[in-house]
């Protein structure tokens, strides 16, 4: 077993703790938590392959370093919006429960990051779901040309319905 030393914030009735206490959690043989910002290759000679990859910190704060486009969410939105990118929704959902619950963000800034979420995971849903539906019913290029008009209009009206909001509720 190896030891992995790692942060969580401790819970008491809906609101989140003052202290952050550092717990040790055994992991098994086959569990590898990536710790560091910069990716780490693990070898896996059985297998006779490699995984890379970097802590999960690492998106959160590409993403506020670089999205200052976005400064009129609040930054415990861009964990919401993370999860819309790299998950499905229903990451992000529970994510934004979770802000909710222990009253990290209001509804309506909750509202708004999944609304942005959704827009900036436009490019990963069409490139998972769509392409390969469309490849197989078109021609690629007649394929491409489709995913980018679908794609591109949804973005375009989420945009539009998601200023809206943030006009009626801001």
């Amino acid at each position: 077993m190896n030891a992995t030393s790692c942060k969580v914030t401790v819970l008491r009735q809906s609101t989140v703790a003052a202290d952050i206490r550092c717990l040790t959690v055994q992991w098994p043989e086959n569990v590898h938590i990536f710790t560091a910002r910069t990716p780490q290759t693990v070898l896996l000679p059985e297998l006779n392959a490699s995984v890379t990859g970097a802590a999960f910190t690492a998106a959160e704060e590409w993403l506020a370093m670089h999205m200052e486009w976005l400064a009129f969410l609040k930054p415990q939105a861009m964990g919401i919006i993370v999860l819309h990118l790299a998950a499905e929704l229903g990451a992000a959902l529970g994510a934004a429960g979770s802000v909710l619950q222990t009253g990290g963000l209001e509804a309506r800034d909750v509202v708004l990051a999944l609304m942005v979420g959704n827009i900036l995971s436009t490019p990963m849903r069409a490139i998972r779901h769509q392409l390969p539906a469309y490849a197989g019913f078109y021609r690629p290029a007649l394929a491409l040309r489709l995913i980018l008009a679908n794609q591109g209009l949804r973005a375009v009206s989420m945009a539009v319905v998601t200023l809206l909001y943030w006009w009626v509720a801001f």
